[in-house]
């Protein structure tokens, strides 16, 4: 039950960061010269790896109820 609850405060953190990434990017305009920028790479590679990762931790916790 312990690791349970320390996986949710994870996500819980992951979806902060996501937030905050998803905040920065809806509103620009993509084109390629935005992509050419490294801080605007590191803005999204940062919200799909936490994205990414909140789905992991949702389907290992869904397996471990079973």
């Amino acid at each position: 039950m312990e690791e349970l609850k320390d996986t949710i405060k994870v996500i819980k953190q992951m979806f902060v960061s996501c937030n905050i990434d998803y905040e920065l990017l809806k509103n620009k305009k993509f084109d390629s010269e935005w992509f050419e920028n490294y801080n605007n790479q590191r803005i999204v590679n940062s919200f799909l790896f936490n994205y990414i990762k909140i789905q992991d931790m949702y389907i290992l916790i869904k397996q471990s109820m079973l």
